[in-house]
């Protein structure tokens, strides 16, 4: 009984050792095959060496089922294979061969490339936020690919359709030169580009929202309803756009300029507006805006009047639309120093000032008198960014 348990384990041994010398005899197939390089009628390849091959042989196709011969080499790990059509895919094998001629390993894996597109590239921005922008490519023929870089080939966005949008945070109010790049890009991530498939553009990003302190009422010439309005410089835009409106919203006169001021002539006196500004750039047939600014405000009267006599000054105004009151200042500065004398409601439009401050006004001296429009915003009031004021000499 001991005698045949022996005998069936060195059956089981022998049988173990025959099956490794068939598993370590049969071929191993080629490995690492790789794209290394592309022009728009050519591509490179590599793969790792099979020790026992004299020479390789790398097959072609461009659907997987017709193959043809593309190159043999001797000795080398790498390929070359040119003559083919600009922006296309192929699939390419390995098989490594004796000096007879025999297959020494199993042909690779089909492997995807492609060759680089060869038609030219435009771009052109369609599109801006603060932080980004859109691109739009002519459609190349063979691409697949494009994305926009830096100056220093940093990849500011991608895309597989011919409209890009940066996704790399970029800065505000900002102008780029960047390269436009239109390129075919295979499944294992290899991007073919050739050597003129792109486009140098500028693009530029929009500016945040501009502060209030940062635009308004630069020079006022009331008599004849001219103003001007300016905003300091946000950066590198293209441009700015002033809007005004009523009270209650409805959109008045919108002015776009592409310098940093306007003028608005025959249209303030007489009501009461709000008025904002957003920055733009330009991009193509369209303009990219900023978000707007919140609002400053403007009402002036159409006429104002100030009669100085031996203790009074006589002040009278025309009405302002959408005023809800006026308050009224006298100093004997014209650019500081004013007190307030009072504030009426809309319907008085005339004062006799008799004081400054707590002081009788006095014989021979000069006084100016201001009277700044207010309205009601929601809940709250605000006042009028410019005012008349006149001035006179008490006789």
């Amino acid at each position: 009984m001991k005698k045949g348990k022996k005998i069936f384990l060195f059956a089981l041994l022998t049988c173990a050792f025959t099956f490794a010398v068939k598993t370590e005899s049969k071929a191993a197939q080629i490995t690492g095959l790789k794209q290394t390089d592309a022009s728009s009628g050519s591509i490179e390849i590599q793969w790792n060496a099979d020790l026992a091959a004299y020479k390789y042989s790398v097959d072609i196709s461009s659907d997987k089922k017709t193959w043809v011969n593309g190159k043999d080499t001797s000795y080398s790990t790498e390929g070359y294979i040119s003559g083919l059509t600009a922006g296309s895919t192929y699939y390419v094998r390995v098989t490594g061969y004796n000096d007879d001629g025999v297959a020494t390993s199993q042909t690779s894996n089909p492997l995807e490339v492609v060759t680089a597109p060869s038609a030219s590239v435009t771009a052109v921005q369609i599109g801006a936020t603060t932080t980004g922008a859109k691109i739009r490519y002519n459609n190349v023929a063979g691409a697949n690919y494009y994305y926009v870089t830096a100056e220093n080939d940093y990849v500011l966005g991608t895309s597989t359709t011919t409209t890009v949008t940066t996704t790399r945070r970029l800065t505000p109010a900002t102008q780029y030169w960047v390269r436009c790049r239109a390129a075919r890009r295979a499944s294992t991530g290899f991007i073919a580009v050739g050597s003129w498939s792109y486009d140098y553009i500028d693009i530029k990003t929009v500016s945040n929202k501009i502060n209030t302190k940062n635009f308004g009422v630069t020079n006022v010439w009331a008599n004849i309803n001219s103003y001007n309005f300016g905003v300091s410089s946000q950066g590198n835009v293209d441009g700015y756009q002033f809007q005004f409106l009523t009270m209650k919203g409805k959109v008045k006169k919108t002015v776009t300029t592409t310098s940093s001021s306007v003028s608005v002539d025959k249209f303030i006196n007489g009501t009461f507006y709000k008025y904002r500004v957003r920055s733009y750039v330009d991009c193509g047939s369209t303009k990219a805006y900023s978000v707007w600014s919140s609002y400053r405000y403007i009402g002036m009267p159409k006429s104002f009047k100030a009669v100085a006599s031996k203790k009074t000054i006589k002040c009278s105004w025309s009405k302002v639309n959408s005023a809800s009151s006026y308050a009224v200042y006298i100093s004997t500065k014209e650019k500081a120093g004013y007190k307030k004398v009072k504030t009426l409601s809309a319907k008085k439009r005339s004062i006799n000032i008799t004081k400054y401050g707590k002081k009788k006004l006095k014989k021979g001296k000069r006084y100016y008198v201001k009277v700044i429009a207010k309205s009601k915003s929601g809940k709250k009031t605000v006042s009028s960014d410019v005012c008349w004021i006149s001035n006179g000499r008490l006789y």
